[in-house]
Order: C-alpha cells, then sequence, then structure tokens
C-alpha cells in the first residue's frame, strides 16, 4: 500500500533576523525538533488565530444588521405613531 503525501513542500523567504530568533528559540527549548516544526507550528497558531477574527468579524457584522434593523423597525414605528 503506497502512502500518501500528506504535505507539500513551501520555499519561503524569510528574514535573517527572524530565521536567528527561531533557530535560538528551538535551540534554547525542548518544544521542538528543527526550525521546520517550529514554523510548522507557527502558522497553525496563526491560522487558529485568523480563523477566530474572521468569526468575530462575522458576528460582528451580523449584530451591526440586527441592530440596523431594528433600529429602522423602532424608527417606522415611531413615524407611525405621531
Amino acid at each position: 500500500m503506497e502512502r500518501e503525501n500528506r504535505t507539500d513542500f513551501v520555499g519561503v523567504k524569510v528574514p535573517s533576523g527572524l530565521l536567528e530568533l527561531i533557530d535560538k528559540d528551538v535551540s534554547d527549548s525542548d518544544e521542538f525538533s528543527s526550525r521546520s516544526t517550529w514554523i510548522v507550528e507557527a502558522c497553525r497558531r496563526f491560522e487558529e488565530y485568523r480563523t477566530k477574527i474572521k468569526t468575530d468579524r462575522k458576528t460582528a457584522s451580523e449584530n451591526e444588521d440586527f441592530i440596523a434593523s431594528s433600529r429602522s423597525l423602532q424608527s417606522n414605528s415611531d413615524i407611525k405613531t405621531k
């Protein structure tokens, strides 16, 4: 049975100062076995962060739409009662 390839290679240019910080963190901690595992974890965390931002924005937009429609209904009822 052939093993399914679950990763793709991506070449990314990274500023040397950032690579130095990553390499220092990898060597100083036991959390990551390599620069690659550090970068993959950073990407996963950023994806979670972006997903939360997009969800929060969608919720805020829906709340704003609800508030705007409520105000519209309120102003229409004010006009009718005058």
